[in-house]
């Protein structure tokens, strides 16, 4: 189950350079306290710029890829090239990406991105360089901004202070064409690095960029930091604390309305989407806290802000949407683990609780009407919540002997989500309990045996009374069973499952809405190999799914069934390989048929299926890769109509190739 308030995933993204010489210790101070002057990261959804700190650090490739998917075309191609000869450095990168999508109405998307650099290093603390690139993005689809383009010339000095300490100031001119609007002006920044760095027991590792693009009339801007400062307090314990500040400024041009343009002599207005975010992270890792018992505490407390401020208002409009808004999100994390071993058993326990407050507030406009503040700050504050997350789960591998293992998993989720204003109705409690069994025995050198059981039981209550009809309870039960024989010849993989699913809603006999269902599957896979003679090999791979579902009552647990689903997989192939290349053709067969059911009676409401040849050609050594495979596809289709069943015939091809040369 997804917890719908556990708000968004953050993934850092972060790089460092090293310090190992001890002796410039009032160089690396300064360089800390620059750091701390201009406080770092996590990775935006807009892209940023390659950074200057780590230009050539890529693997010199020609890479090219082209896929066929039905009506979807994709190509790719990305090379990358950097050399070094005396004190000159050279290095170029491409990226372009393509696709089409073929319909009524075609769908081209365009995305190339291009970069060069060249370098003269005098000293270590004196490397100029040239950089220069060129991003273009091209979408056929009439979206917010389907047409793009930002061109970069930089001139930089590249400074190693230390062996492992670097500076990288920069400045140039940028193009940056945005909504058939061209925007030239000047860019400049610094990136830093430094890594593993011994002070006062502390090994300690930072991050610094800034870029700023004054290209008027927008403005745009960032600012990373990271600090990490490590102890290893003893052999067995371990602390990491790590501060990060990230700020990212972007400004995008939008069509305006009339009286907007009119009122200010413009076509085009502004909006500015400003992100902040503060975090700082403890983890503490003790290792034997008593014998064979390990013991991890992590807290993370992040403070984040969200501004999107429109250049141009006219008060004259009398609508709430002229103000502009703020989120303000506060975030806090708590986990701990807890591993005990003993011999060839292991127990695992894992707590983790995560609470996030978010407000989301209307800023004023001088001269603006009040009702309409009003109304847009009563509209947001409805946004505001507060989500309690907490989950408790304990894993535990038994060896029960040589030849039979037994693994255990209790899992208990609990979400808790509030919302201050009372014209919300959004407050709501989940709970979801998951148990896992699964049994493996070895029965012979040629066979083994497993078995699984699982049961999930969820719950959502809405507190309003107003909601309450959407309160349900669910429950999943599989029984997951199969063997995997290893014999001289011939391999095979084997697995059944039964699932069934129950959603039962608290107050369906009040609400004739709505009604609880059941979901019940069989499920049948395999894969087979055999060798028919030295180098060539039958593989065989399908699957049979039966699925019913249905209305459902809990009190008497009869279903009323409404729809069947049987769907068929099958993909049976001659593989042999020659002078490294591996060949092989074979036959897909997939079939996809659907029933309702009049009264008691099943009838076939739609069948399809298709059947067509297969072939794959690979090649690979250490530096060079090529593929190619596909599958031609024969679809035959019925539907059922009025007057009977409707044939459809319809062929595609699918392809897709891949070429990898590092070199």
């Amino acid at each position: 189950m997804r917890f719908k308030g556990s708000g968004n995933k953050r993934k850092y993204k972060n790089q460092l350079c090293g310090v190992t010489d001890n002796r410039s210790g009032v160089l690396y101070l300064i360089l800390c306290a620059v750091f701390l002057l201009f406080p770092t990261s996590t990775s935006y959804s807009q892209t940023e710029p390659d950074s200057l700190l780590f230009l050539s650090k890529f693997p010199n490739l020609l890479s090219n890829k082209f896929y066929k998917q039905f009506n979807t075309f994709s190509y790719q191609t990305n090379a990358n090239y950097s050399s070094s000869v005396n004190n000159w450095s050279f290095s170029v990168k491409e990226d372009f990406r393509s696709t089409l999508i073929k319909s009524g109405e075609n769908s081209i998307r365009d995305d190339q991105k291009f970069n060069f650099s060249v370098g003269y290093s005098f000293s270590p603390i004196l490397n100029i360089g040239i950089y220069a690139d060129n991003g273009i993005l091209s979408d056929s689809r009439k979206i917010g901004i389907n047409q793009a383009s930002i061109s970069n010339l930089l001139i930089y000095n590249r400074t190693q202070l230390q062996s492992s300490i670097l500076l990288v100031p920069y400045i140039g001119y940028q193009n940056n064409r945005q909504s058939g609007v061209s925007d030239y002006g000047y860019i400049y920044g610094i990136e830093a690095s430094a890594e593993n760095y011994s002070m006062l027991d502390f090994n300690i590792s930072s991050l610094l960029k800034i870029r700023q693009e004054d290209i008027s009339p927008r403005n745009n801007g960032a600012i990373n930091l990271r600090l990490m400062l490590n102890n290893n307090i003893e052999n067995e314990i371990d602390n990491t604390i790590q501060f990060s500040y990230n700020r990212l400024r972007r400004d995008f041009y939008f069509i305006t309305d009339s009286l907007t343009q009119s009122e200010f002599g413009i076509t085009n207005n502004i909006q500015s989407r400003i992100e902040n975010l503060y975090s700082i992270r403890d983890n503490l890792t003790y290792q034997n806290i008593i014998n064979n018992l390990d013991l991890t505490l992590s807290g993370v407390l992040g403070y984040r802000t969200i501004e999107r401020d429109t250049r141009y208002k006219s008060v004259k409009i009398n609508s709430p949407s002229i103000f502009d808004t703020e989120i303000d999100e506060l975030k806090f994390d708590l986990e701990t683990n807890l591993m005990y071993r003993i011999d060839k058993h292991t127990i695992s326990f894992k707590g983790i609780y995560s609470q996030r407050n978010e407000k989301n507030i209307t800023k004023k406009l001088e001269n603006a009407n009040p009702i309409f503040y009003e109304e847009r700050a009563e509209s947001e504050a409805r946004k505001n919540n507060i989500s309690d997350i907490a989950s408790l789960s304990l894993n535990a591998d038994f060896a029960l002997s040589a030849r039979d293992k037994l693994m255990v998993s209790l899992s208990q989720y609990k979400l808790k989500y509030d919302t201050p204003s009372p014209l919300n109705l959004d407050d709501r409690d989940e709970l979801l309990s998951i148990v896992k069994i699964n049994y493996q025995r070895n029965i012979s050198s040629f066979f083994d045996f497993f078995i699984s059981l699982e049961g999930d039981l969820s719950k959502l209550v809405y507190l309003s009374s107003k909601r309450s009809s959407n309160n349900f309870t669910n429950r999943v039960l599989k029984l997951l069973s199969g063997g995997i024989y290893k014999g001289s010849g011939f391999r095979s993989i084997n697995t059944f499952e039964v699932s069934a699913n129950y959603t039962v809603y608290d107050f369906e006999d009040l609400k004739p809405n709505y009604s609880s269902y059941a979901f019940r599957q069989f499920s049948i896979t395999d894969s087979t190999t055999i060798n028919l003679s030295s180098g060539l090999h039958l593989n065989i791979y399908g699957y049979l799914k039966l699925s019913e579902q249905g209305e459902f009552r809990w009190k008497d647990f009869s279903m009323k069934p409404g729809r069947f689903v049987k769907e068929t997989l099958l993909l049976p192939n001659i593989a042999t390989s020659y002078e490294g290349i591996d060949f092989s053709v074979g036959l897909r067969y997939f079939s996809l048929v659907t029933y309702g059911f009049n009264k008691s009676i099943r009838e076939m409401d739609s069948d399809y299926y298709s059947l067509g040849p297969t072939s794959m050609v690979r090649y690979g050594t250490d530096k060079i890769m090529i593929g190619f495979s596909g599958w031609f596809d024969f679809i035959t289709q019925k539907n059922k109509n009025s007057g009977g069943f409707l044939l459809n015939r319809d062929s595609y091809t699918n392809i897709n190739f891949d070429l990898d040369w590092y070199f």
